[in-house]
């Protein structure tokens, strides 16, 4: 799937906002190849580094970013980022590729699919599932969320939280015992579809210790654009 470069620009201007950057200085390190950006943060109990469409931020406290001015992008690694505060007691947020797409196939279910919008059947998925994997599918915390159903079970659920009201991060969660069905590949295109619908843009977190997300993203047809990594102190 292609991305326009439209699409690119409002990726990059969520991405800014949420970083507290002037509009347009990320899309311009990307569209020039500089070198990184830095943020002081003021809160100072975070770190995080970011690459997006060839351009990249790191931003934290004004120690980190000193540690960190004469390593290469190459070495922010999550066990760079570790090394860097390791005095400070840094511990892993984790990593994760970022995908976004700004126009889908229509997905066509080989079966008839039904979708709630009911909180309770959402429930009902989250008590099914392992605490581990509901906390890191985001699944709870979401504005907008189709779970799907089969008789009375809930089998799959997905959503969206809008970022800086251009983005729109989505959440998957199967239930365990049906997983490798296809369902999370439906109820996410669902998802992504009415994102779309919004006028957002959706995108993609998948940690980099869970293959499956990433490749569901890609067989949903979101390109790579990047990737998070963040530590804590």
């Amino acid at each position: 799937m292609s991305f326009e470069q439209s699409s690119s620009a409002i990726v990059h201007l969520a991405w800014e906002r949420l970083l507290g950057l002037a509009d347009g200085a990320l899309a311009e390190a990307s569209a020039t190849r500089s070198p990184r950006l830095e943020k002081i943060t003021r809160s100072g109990d975070s770190a995080s580094f970011i690459r997006l469409f060839g351009g990249s931020v790191l931003s934290g406290p004004e120690w980190f970013l000193q540690r960190a001015s004469g390593l290469s992008d190459e070495k922010l690694t999550l066990s760079g980022l570790l090394a860097i505060g390791q005095d400070h007691g840094a511990r892993s947020v984790g990593s994760a590729e970022l995908f976004f797409a700004d126009d889908l196939e229509v997905i066509n279910p080989e079966e008839e699919v039904v979708v709630s919008l009911d909180k309770a059947e959402l429930e009902q998925l989250r008590a099914a599932s392992p605490a581990d994997d509901v906390n890191e599918s985001g699944i709870l915390e979401l504005d907008h969320q189709f779970t799907m159903m089969l008789a009375e079970q809930s089998i799959a659920s997905a959503g969206y939280r809008q970022w800086q009201g251009l983005l729109a991060q989505l959440s998957v969660l199967v239930d365990p015992q049906l997983r490798r069905n296809g369902y999370g590949f439906t109820v996410a295109g669902i998802a992504a579809h009415e994102a779309l619908g919004a006028g957002l843009i959706p995108q993609w977190r998948a940690s980099v210790d869970n293959p499956a997300s990433k490749a569901l993203a890609e067989k949903l047809g979101f390109i790579h654009a990047g990737s998070q990594t963040t530590v804590v102190f």
